[in-house]
């Protein structure tokens, strides 16, 4: 082999491993390119997502019906003149956050009056608030408000309405919800009696 085939021989080995060190050298670049890229586009996406996810979370105020049976247990000089009552109450509720409710009830209580011939009627009308405790379905309620009172006997009637309260616990389970508490008119002599009811969520507002 004379000296110029080896020159070239020599130039064309040097050739293929310079271009061989350009194509290495240019995947490098190009991968590097592509990572950068792709990390630059990711980084600004997850940033944002953050802010609209926590301005989301808001507590709806919730609007019910009910029923409730009721039934009362006389005490003291109430006991004197009924041995029960016995009703139904409309019962509205407003839930103003997930633990606190302003209620509203009103309807008619029929007692079984010990004397012949006498009867006597109550209508109350009261509001107040329940405040749950937990997510138990345990919850506490007072209700404030009047209860109109009518007694007919052979001779007559009369009737009058008078302050009164109601407070005690109760337990919600799914549409049911259970009640039991003191039920007190302010009268002389006060009419005061254990009051029971259990209610059916029929509607939401």
């Amino acid at each position: 082999m004379n000296r110029l085939s080896k020159s070239v021989i020599a130039a064309i080995s040097l050739a293929a491993m310079t271009g061989s060190a350009l194509a290495q050298d240019a995947d490098v670049d190009a991968s590097a390119d592509v990572n950068v890229d792709a990390n630059a586009s990711v980084e600004p996406a997850a940033e944002p997502a953050a802010e609209p996810m926590a301005a989301e979370v808001t507590v709806a105020p919730g609007k019910t019906l009910g029923v409730d049976g009721v039934f009362v247990l006389p005490l003291g000089d109430y006991a004197d003149a009924a041995s029960a009552a016995f009703g139904a109450l409309l019962r509205f509720e407003f839930g103003i956050n997930a633990a606190l409710s302003v209620t509203g009830r009103a309807g008619l209580l029929y007692n079984l009056a010990k004397a012949d011939g006498l009867t006597i009627l109550m209508i109350p009308i009261l509001g107040g608030v329940k405040y749950n405790i937990g997510t138990s379905g345990l919850f506490a309620q007072a209700e404030v408000g009047i209860t109109h009172i009518r007694v007919s006997a052979d001779g007559g009637s009369a009737s009058e309405t008078k302050l009164s309260f109601q407070g005690g616990a109760g337990y919600q389970m799914g549409k049911i919800q259970l009640r039991g508490g003191l039920y007190y008119i302010a009268q002389d002599p006060a009419l005061m009696g254990i009051m029971a009811s259990a209610g059916f969520d029929f509607m939401a507002l």
